[in-house]
């Protein structure tokens, strides 16, 4: 059951290169190109975890293979969230700063008035 959870760990990270976050900080920060061509490596490598998944318990060389892979993945996975949640916080507060502008100029519009 273990050996199973690499096809869903590699399957969020499609999951999360594919989000419009991802995408639009890979294009404002330059590096969405890098970011496709890791989703189409991990989209590549499915057919292969899924046959090694059945080889697990089979070949001591493939689980190795198999366990060392998903630490990669799991190190992706949170490079990849932690990615996301620095690019929501940008566009909060760059939002906060939007509205911060429009009270000070509401309240230049009531002071004038």
């Amino acid at each position: 059951m273990a050996e199973a959870v690499i096809g869903i760990i590699a399957k969020k990270i499609i999951e999360i290169l594919g989000s419009q976050v991802i995408e639009t900080v890979g294009k404002l920060w330059g590096v969405n190109h890098e970011l496709k061509a890791l989703e189409d490596a991990v989209s590549m490598l499915q057919p292969f975890l899924d046959h090694a998944e059945e080889q697990y318990h089979q070949t001591d060389h493939v689980r190795v293979w198999v366990e060392k892979l998903k630490d990669a993945f799991y190190e992706a996975q949170d490079v990849l969230e932690e990615f996301g949640i620095a690019a929501m916080r940008r566009e909060l507060r760059g939002n906060n700063e939007m509205m911060k502008e429009k009270d000070l100029s509401n309240h230049q519009m009531e002071v004038s008035i």
